[in-house]
């Protein structure tokens, strides 16, 4: 993707449901295989991925015009049920449940944003019982 005017950096953390602690690099990177399908119909790319047990943290590059809410409910359903699918334990922990929490933050920068403010971000989510 050319690095253009029209181009930005957008965000999006996704906290698990209950902050359930079960991210792993296999979980994630089933994750960031469903995600990088996702966004080529989007026309936007995949630069960077943070994680820890219970958050993922995306960036990608993509036009300022792109219908993020489309973009983010389309990926939170598809990459919850593609993780269910490779991933027996979590589709048991999980059942008929979302993977991912209601809470959606998702926003857009020119660059980077520090660890501090997204595990603020992740604290705010309750805790699972």
């Amino acid at each position: 993707m050319k690095q253009d005017h029209n181009n930005l950096y957008y965000h999006l953390l996704l906290i698990t449901r209950g902050r359930s602690k079960i991210l792993t690099a296999d979980i994630v990177n089933k994750a960031k295989e469903v995600f990088e399908q996702d966004c080529e119909s989007y026309g936007m790319k995949l630069t960077k991925d943070i994680y820890e047990d219970d958050f993922l943290h995306l960036v990608y590059l993509g036009d300022h015009n792109i219908k993020m809410t489309d973009f983010v409910k389309d990926y939170k359903t598809h990459a919850s049920d593609e993780i269910k699918k490779a991933f027996p334990a979590v589709a048991s922990s999980f059942g008929d449940s979302a993977l991912w929490s209601d809470k959606v933050i998702s926003f857009m920068t020119l660059g980077g944003i520090p660890m501090d403010i997204l595990r603020f971000f992740v604290a705010s989510e309750k805790v699972a019982s």
